[in-house]
């Protein structure tokens, strides 16, 4: 990369890569100076420095944007396109706020599913008898384990990778990673997940 503004704008295509899950944005033995994908966010690029917003700010931002996309098919195969449009730092901060008041809510959820993990020992892998779902399962389909802790949770990241292909269909997996994407590109939200889960709080790498 050229310079810090060209830098910027790889972390940006990255960034929104990661989160969609559309690896291919970029297409394969083209400079992606040349690509349209690139005028795109250098474009968002420039539309944040007006505003004045920060990296932490803008990791967020990218999450919502990718939200916004998913809520509206058509803008799907247009990739990159959508961070031109004049109104999307506006419909960032509404689901940002939207976001807020859902959290106080959701930090609740976790709090409540971490004491009842807690209370039966994390023993997410047992039957409560044979060719039945694990626990983890049981537990989520009855309401007692949230999503987000879930998603949180070191014992159910260690859980995940040891139950049967079976249990994990019936998870929203899908779910669970959002959740974890959303958690770490908000470390503020993180941490405060953090504070509930203490030593449950998952520990892979952000």
């Amino acid at each position: 990369m050229d310079n810090e503004n060209d830098i910027k704008i790889l972390q940006i295509i990255k960034l929104f890569a990661s989160i969609s899950g559309r690896h291919n944005i970029l297409p394969k033995d083209t400079d992606p100076k040349d690509t349209y994908q690139w005028r795109y966010a250098a474009s968002f690029v420039r539309m944040t420095e007006e505003y004045g917003i920060s990296w932490k700010s803008i990791r967020s931002m990218i999450y919502y944007i990718v939200e916004h996309v998913r809520e509206h098919k058509a803008l799907w195969h247009k990739g990159l396109w959508v961070l031109t449009r004049k109104d999307i730092i506006d419909i960032c901060f509404k689901k940002m706020k939207a976001h807020e008041d859902v959290r106080k809510v959701e930090l609740e959820l976790i709090k409540r599913s971490y004491e009842f993990a807690r209370g039966q020992s994390f023993d997410f892998e047992s039957e409560v008898r044979p060719g039945a779902f694990c626990n983890l399962v049981s537990w989520y389909q009855a309401g007692h384990l949230d999503v987000t802790y879930i998603a949180m949770s070191e014992s159910c990241y260690r859980a995940l990778k040891n139950i049967s292909e079976v249990d994990k269909m019936a998870l929203p997996q899908d779910r669970i990673t959002d959740r974890r994407v959303f958690c770490f590109i908000n470390p503020d939200f993180a941490r405060q997940i953090q504070s509930i889960l203490g030593d449950d709080f998952i520990r892979i790498a952000s």
